[in-house]
């Protein structure tokens, strides 16, 4: 660390954020597909379209209210889970207002989601490395959780299990699960003298590189209800979006491909199909 910002290597030589936020701008402008057009107005079509709007109850709600992760924990806008957990306690003014702002593009088009970089393996990374979090806020968390408990009810039809399959990145699974399959498939092909292969991908550029739109697409030729895609499309692209590094701001402007960091909604999808 450079003071309390990060630096990169440029050339061999540590820069300052006030000297290479320009290059970070340009590097997530292009990552994440900033000037595609052809993307932006396709993402916007399915936003656009007339739609009924979603139709969350009071019971729902207070259920999910009750399952946001560390509710306790005091964000840097001064809320945290359990505040908005309250509100939507019983509450049948929130929900009201609750269906009718997941519902509307414009709550999406005013939201600013406010990021931080950090460097996968180095405080002083290489531009490559830079790995950008885009987080929830506690209001945030609960769209996300209302959104993903809509995927998940719509994808255990579309994707029923089926015996001899694990399916994880969903409600009653744990992260243990998954090693523990792999495991399983390890030393079953080698008992059985057969070859079995698994891969990984890094948990922060998984979030970085999700393709919503194909994902919408996806969502909508499987049968997925119009509304629902549209919500997911609209609050996963349509934020404002800043990356911060000490005193710097970096601007990036009208994302078409990346999600918002620990989001369940497309990552229940982009997993599961």
């Amino acid at each position: 660390l450079v003071g309390s910002e990060m630096c990169i290597r440029d050339r061999n030589a540590n820069a300052t954020p006030a000297e290479w936020s320009p290059k970070v701008q340009r590097y997530f402008q292009t990552k994440w597909k900033c000037s595609n057009r052809k993307r932006s107005v396709e993402l916007w079509s399915i936003c656009n379209a007339d739609l009924p709007p979603m139709d969350f109850s009071e019971h729902e709600l207070d259920l999910i209210g009750g399952c946001l992760n560390k509710r306790s924990r005091l964000h840097r806008n001064g809320t945290c889970g359990e505040m908005v957990r309250l509100l939507a306690y019983n509450n049948s003014a929130f929900t009201s207002w609750f269906n009718s702002a997941v519902s509307q593009t414009a709550t999406w088009t005013s939201l600013n989601i406010t990021g931080y970089l950090k460097g996968k393996a180095s405080p002083t990374p290489e531009l490559a490395e830079i790995r950008a979090i885009l987080p929830l806020t506690p209001m945030v968390q609960m769209f996300d959780a209302a959104l993903a408990s809509r995927l998940e009810a719509f994808l255990s039809k579309a994707l029923p299990q089926t015996i001899g399959t694990h399916i994880g990145a969903r409600p009653g699974t744990q992260t243990m699960d998954i090693p523990v399959a792999l495991q399983m498939l390890v030393q079953h092909s080698q008992d059985s003298g057969q070859s079995a292969a698994f891969g990984q991908i890094d948990a922060l550029g998984h979030y970085d590189n999700l393709d919503i739109l194909t994902i919408a697409k996806w969502l909508l030729a499987k049968g997925a209800p119009g509304n629902l895609v549209a919500a997911v499309v609209g609050f996963q692209m349509f934020s404002n979006v800043s990356l911060a590094s000490g005193s710097q701001t970096i601007a990036i402007g009208t994302r078409t491909v990346g999600g918002l960091t620990g989001t369940r909604a497309v990552s229940y999808t982009h997993l599961r199909a």
